[in-house]
């Protein structure tokens, strides 16, 4: 399902009706690849004339016919689609891309001609870009930066949406007895994933950032919606929580306009999806493709989405080597070193800001803490691969439901946790 690669990814449904990220670039009127950039202008987002022509040759150059030899005819951008293309789009999905968060967001509708999807998918965009500006860490002038900045001095006044994300953000800490941390910025700055050289730190390192890390020093009054840092050095951060958050403010837009069907991701490793992919019937949902944690171009599994988003959180192929070990880049907020326990995690769930913490949460548990996690949450299902002998790798699941899973090779063993179901091994 997630796919990393220098170049923009796109969703694709093939035969089946499966969705896979590729990669394609973005092409020019003269054929040549350009960087999929946008440009800041007034109201909504507007993207470079190459890039929009793209777009629209996305939109209306499918179904493409053929010459004698096979090769695709390339669509006309310029031409309305005719009666009988649209009678040949009934499972033709429209897909538009947007850089934000250090990552793409894409969205992948059926193709309807009574909906502009298009604009619906600007203002969607532009929500994303806002939100950005309000929580991202690396701006100087962002809320969250400006509040890092004060906070530990004094309390002070967020935004509404700034106080409901950090509350949900520490009612997760909480559920998960600090798995999730979203105050976990120090260790990520020592292991040197924060700026891209990683290193191993000391025990005396690890023990003397470990006392500026922790959820319960972050002070949250409701009734004047401020916040206070109870030590110097703590930082707020929703590296991972906001994807999901962002996803939510997008699906609500979605259905607010009256788009029915449709799948968005942001960055591969969150997904949400309403309705169905067309090609799968009535009640289908959507098919998305679980890639494998250390070969990312082999899939291992299919997983049903039916109004619901999913979560993967994993260190299969960032992680880095010294002394022969293995060092992943998602850390243990509890014990300050990376999690040892699995591959890759997925989290499957309706509310997508959820998926996006507890798939971290769950990656750095062990088994039995995620049984006491899913047995309180019965609505919350977990994906695990982890390692088995030699190179064959495990799932280990819980609460799945049996109609869900697929797994896609036969070198798969397929674990059964709770009440968990899997299918197809």
């Amino acid at each position: 399902m997630f796919y990393y690669g220098p170049v923009e990814p796109k969703m694709q449904s093939n035969t089946a009706g499966t969705l896979d990220i590729e990669y394609t670039k973005s092409i020019a009127d003269d054929g040549r690849p350009i960087a999929n950039e946008t440009m800041r202008g007034e109201g909504p987002t507007k993207q470079t004339r190459a890039t929009r022509r793209e777009v629209l040759t996305l939109r209306l150059g499918v179904p493409s016919s053929s010459h004698a030899d096979g090769q695709p005819v390339a669509a006309d951008p310029n031409r309305a689609l005719s009666d009988s293309d649209a009678n040949d789009c009934n499972s033709c999905l429209e897909h538009y891309s947007h850089r934000a968060m250090g990552c793409h967001f894409q969205i992948l509708a059926p193709w309807r001609r009574q909906t502009p999807l298009a604009h619906w998918a600007l203002v969607a965009f532009e929500e994303v870009d806002r939100l950005e500006n309000m929580l991202s860490m690396y701006r100087a002038d962002s809320e969250l930066s400006q509040l890092n900045a004060l906070a530990s001095h004094r309390w002070c006044a967020g935004s509404p949406e700034l106080i409901e994300l950090a509350a949900l953000a520490l009612q997760l800490a909480e559920e998960t007895a600090g798995a999730f941390d979203p105050t976990s910025t120090p260790l990520s700055r020592l292991w040197g994933f924060a700026n891209g050289q990683p290193r191993v730190p000391t025990e005396d390192e690890i023990a003397g950032v470990l006392p500026r890390v922790g959820f319960r020093q972050i002070a949250l009054r409701c009734e004047d919606l401020s916040l206070r840092w109870l030590r110097p050095g703590v930082e707020l951060n929703f590296n991972g929580i906001g994807k999901g958050y962002a996803l939510q403010r997008v699906a609500e837009i979605l259905a607010a306009a009256g788009v029915s069907d449709w799948v968005v991701h942001g960055g591969q490793s969150s997904v949400v999806a309403r309705g169905n992919d067309p090609s799968l019937g009535a009640n289908g949902g959507w098919r998305i493709g679980l890639s494998h944690p250390t070969a990312p171009h082999q899939r291992l599994a299919e997983i049903v989405l039916r109004d619901e988003a999913i979560g993967t959180s994993g260190s299969g192929r960032q992680a880095f080597f010294i002394a022969g070990r293995r060092y992943g880049h998602v850390l243990d907020p509890r014990s300050g070193w990376p999690a040892q326990h699995a591959l890759a995690t997925t989290v499957i769930h309706r509310q997508p800001a959820w998926c996006d913490a507890l798939a971290t949460a769950c990656h750095v548990m062990r088994a039995d803490e995620v049984d006491q996690l899913c047995a309180r949450h019965l609505d919350l299902e977990v994906i695990r691969v982890v390692s088995g002998k030699g190179e064959d790798l495990i799932l280990q699941t819980w609460n799945v439901q049996p109609w869900r899973l697929q797994v896609c090779t036969r070198d798969i063993q397929c674990s059964l946790t709770n009440a968990s179901g899997c299918d197809g091994h």
